[in-house]
């Protein structure tokens, strides 16, 4: 994982169809929201400076965070009966992804999660090719994007900044926009999802119960456009002016959640 320093301002940014939406957090962890037009993603770094300058923080150097789509990123969790070194975490990365993926490493960008669990030491490794994250990245070579994360992570975050008290383990998460669903819980272990393109929330939540059974006491909702579709009446409309991928980014703290 990338070490940064404390001293860094991070910013976390998301691409749209329409503009590239930005936060970042102050010392007393409110967020500050920014906007760039696509067109002008030339001057994005000027923009950032102007911004920072306002709130007397030009002097500080900052850095992105971005997020790639879950369906472009391959992920696998092994357990071992002992804790790996460093150096063993990465040997068991490119052994595992030698064995289950057909392309080289060299056309990979890989990194790992690695935790001590009271029932062994996890592993859980990511893959993207890197082809594809070179082109998601292509736009924004002329700024400072130091970490790519997963989106389904990134709204984990968001969601549990904006409602802290929510029981995770029992509610359902779901997020739409423009290009479709994402419906998500957190579980003991492991973030489980499903994704759905052009899809509506009904029947991304009916898709999700019947994957993963599981008991769910409340559902909350992130639209980025109201779509008029009829909703049931205990679901919670999560309301913010504050862009939840963008966010999330902004959060990220170099682990998966």
């Amino acid at each position: 994982m990338i070490k940064l320093s404390s001293g860094f301002i991070q910013i976390g940014l998301w691409q749209t169809q329409e503009k590239l939406e930005l936060v970042w957090l102050d010392e007393q962890r409110q967020p500050h929201v920014l906007f760039c037009a696509l067109p002008h993603l030339s001057t994005l770094d000027q923009c950032v400076r102007a911004n920072l300058a306002q709130h007397k923080l030009q002097r500080r150097k900052h850095y992105f965070v971005a997020a790639i789509s879950p369906h472009q990123i391959w992920s696998k969790t092994i357990l071992f009966p002992h804790p790996l070194s460093e150096s063993e975490c990465e040997a068991q990365c490119s052994l595992l992804l030698t064995q289950e993926l057909p392309i080289t490493l060299s056309q990979l960008w890989f990194d790992y999660c690695a935790e001590q669990r009271q029932q062994g030491f996890r592993l859980t490794v990511f893959a993207l090719q890197r082809s594809i994250a070179e082109q998601y990245l292509a736009p924004l070579s002329h700024v400072d994007v130091r970490v790519l994360d997963n989106v389904v992570y990134a709204l984990l975050r968001a969601f549990q900044f904006l409602l802290p008290d929510a029981n995770y383990s029992k509610t359902l998460l779901l997020y739409q926009d423009t290009q479709g669903c994402i419906a998500m819980q957190k579980r003991e272990h492991q973030v489980v999802y499903i994704q759905q393109a052009m899809a509506d929330l009904n029947s991304t939540y009916t898709q999700f119960c019947q994957r993963y059974p599981t008991e769910i006491e409340s559902v909350v909702v992130y639209q980025t456009e109201r779509i008029s579709a009829l909703l049931p009446t205990d679901w919670t409309m999560l309301q913010t002016e504050v862009p939840l991928i963008a966010l999330g980014n902004a959060l990220w703290h170099g682990k998966s959640d």
